[in-house]
């Protein structure tokens, strides 16, 4: 590694990548690879192969997770200070649900949301709803304030779970508030039926319901 360049008078709260809660988080279930060389703290998204393999940018679609910093690759070279990227080919940790540290290219305020970089996965905020061009919004927010190309943490654990498939994985019932709808795995419905009914298709195969059990 290089010689020292510099000196700071105080300790980052953080290196982008890195867990701001630390054994609070929730995984890729899949091991992915990475396709291209992608950078921690980044989004990623589905590769060539999307059950193996990952990739710091796509066409479009939302994000696997964020790439977390886990200190096992050897960097480029030896000259060089460090490295925050996951070469190709190397396995991958991708988050689904936590707190991380991560490096905004725009100013951010708290509950912005956060954006991911369909060229490159990097992350910038604006309010949620907004258009970035070139990204696409995910269900994180941001947890503290800070100028662009700052270090801030993000998070989803309070993302509804509507909005689960924004994630890319699984939400614990915890984080579950409102009605879960039948393309997320719910039944769109609020309330229990009477004793002895079924829940069923609707004649229209709209939604689900409470009916008479038939086989009784």
């Amino acid at each position: 590694m290089a010689f020292q360049s510099q000196v700071y008078t105080s300790v980052a709260p953080g290196v982008p990548g890195d867990l701001a809660t630390p054994d609070q988080a929730i995984y890729q279930a899949q091991q992915y690879t990475a396709e291209a060389d992608c950078k921690v703290g980044n989004f990623c998204f589905a590769g060539t192969d999307p059950a193996t393999q990952a990739k710091p940018g796509a066409v479009s679609g939302l994000p696997l997770g964020l790439v977390q910093r886990v200190i096992n690759y050897v960097n480029y070279s030896v000259k060089s200070d460090g490295t925050l990227v996951v070469p190709t080919g190397n396995t991958l940790t991708v988050a689904v649900l936590g707190d991380f540290f991560v490096k905004t290219s725009t100013q951010a305020t708290v509950g912005q949301a956060v954006f991911a970089s369909l060229t490159d996965g990097s992350i910038s905020t604006a309010a949620s709803g907004s258009t970035v061009a070139g990204s696409v919004e995910t269900a994180w927010r941001v947890v503290t304030a800070g100028a662009a190309n700052s270090t801030i943490i993000i998070s989803n654990w309070a993302v509804a779970a509507t909005n689960a498939a924004s994630i890319g994985g699984t939400v614990a019932a915890s984080q579950i508030t409102g009605t879960l709808g039948v393309a997320h795995g719910g039944t769109g419905l609020t309330t229990l039926g009477t004793a002895g009914q079924v829940l069923k298709t609707n004649a229209g195969a709209t939604a689900m319901e409470w009916a008479a059990d038939a086989t009784e």
